[in-house]
């Protein structure tokens, strides 16, 4: 019974945080549930607003330093309740979709180091033209908050969603971040 609980613990954790539901979406899960299965192999989750949000954007060449970003995060709550195990990259593509690749930064427990992670937990990629207000922030949870509302960004998850859910079940209390 204790499993099993576990195990619906875990699902919801990582639902949450991969911005599939809500903490008042309980009484549809299995609907969310059903929702996850369809077109989203693999563990990559691409939104199709990234092309019509990029088609916009202006075609300029933002770009952020690992000391800019790591200014913003340190100051970030949620970046605070990390696991020292957590692996996560961070990208950037230009207004055209393409991949910025050396724009790629590992966070690594709480650290932030230049490039791609070897085998991270989740990579989040999102426009070049959000760099001026990551840069700005003093929070980057309310920029992604944001981001996620265009729905201008790619997820892809190398990780099983019971184990991300347990190890990064700190960060359900940070709802505007992972909602």
């Amino acid at each position: 019974m204790l499993r099993k609980i576990g195990i619906a613990t875990v699902i919801f954790v990582l639902l949450i945080v991969i911005g599939y539901i809500q903490l008042d979406d309980l009484e549809k899960g299995v609907k969310v549930l059903q929702k996850i299965n369809i077109g989203h192999a693999e563990g990559r989750v691409t939104t199709k607003a990234i092309q019509e949000n990029t088609e916009t954007k202006l075609q300029q060449e933002e770009r952020i330093t690992k000391e800019e970003l790591e200014e913003t995060l340190k100051t970030t709550p949620a970046f605070q309740e990390l696991p020292e195990e957590a692996l996560i990259t961070l990208g950037f593509f230009d207004g055209n979709g393409n991949e910025i690749t050396d724009q790629y930064f590992t966070i690594a427990g709480k650290e932030v180091k230049e490039g791609e992670a070897q085998n991270p937990d989740f990579v989040i990629i999102s426009g070049n033209y959000w760099i001026p207000k990551i840069r700005e922030s003093n929070d980057f949870c309310q920029v992604f908050k944001e981001i996620k509302e265009t729905k201008d960004y790619r997820l892809e998850r190398n990780i099983g969603i019971f184990q991300a859910a347990i190890k990064y079940r700190n960060l359900l209390q940070f709802e505007d971040c992972v909602k």
